[in-house]
C-alpha cells in the first residue's frame, strides 16, 4: 500500500487491468471529498479531469472505487498525487484505501459516457 491506501501500482497502469466501469460513486462523504479535491484543483489550476468512480477488477474483489484522472497537457502528476493524498488522508482513517489512477483519452471517454467529472479543467 502507498501513501494514499491503495495498492503499489503504477498510477499510469491502468490500461493493463481488467477495468469495468460500472458508473459514478454517490454519497455524502464522497461528494465532501470531491468537493474538496475539485476546490484544491481550481486553487492550484490543475488541467484535468476527475472522476470518483465504481470500477470491477475482473479479479472477483467485488465493486471497488477508483478516483480517475485524464491529465491535461503540461500538468504535474506529483502535485495532483500530493493534492489528493492530503485530502484524503485528512478526511479518512488509515484503514481507508482509494485507488487511483491516470486514465487515458480513450477511457476518458469511456468513462464520460456513464459519469459526469466532478471536475473538468481541459479545454
Amino acid at each position: 500500500m502507498n501513501q494514499f491506501g491503495h495498492r503499489d501500482d503504477n498510477l499510469f497502469d491502468f490500461e493493463a487491468r481488467h477495468v469495468r466501469f460500472l458508473g459514478p460513486q454517490e454519497g455524502v462523504a464522497e461528494t465532501v471529498f470531491t468537493s474538496k479535491i475539485a476546490h484544491l484543483f481550481s486553487k492550484h489550476s490543475i488541467k484535468c479531469r476527475a472522476y470518483l468512480a465504481r470500477v470491477d477488477y475482473d479479479d472477483g474483489s467485488g465493486v471497488n472505487i477508483a478516483l480517475c484522472i485524464f491529465l491535461g497537457e503540461s500538468t504535474d502528476s506529483n502535485l495532483v498525487e500530493e493534492l489528493i493524498g492530503i485530502t484524503f488522508s485528512n478526511m479518512f482513517n488509515s484503514n481507508e484505501h482509494l485507488d487511483t489512477y491516470m486514465i487515458t483519452k480513450e477511457r476518458d471517454q469511456e468513462l464520460h459516457e456513464m459519469a459526469d467529472p466532478f471536475y473538468d479543467n481541459i479545454q
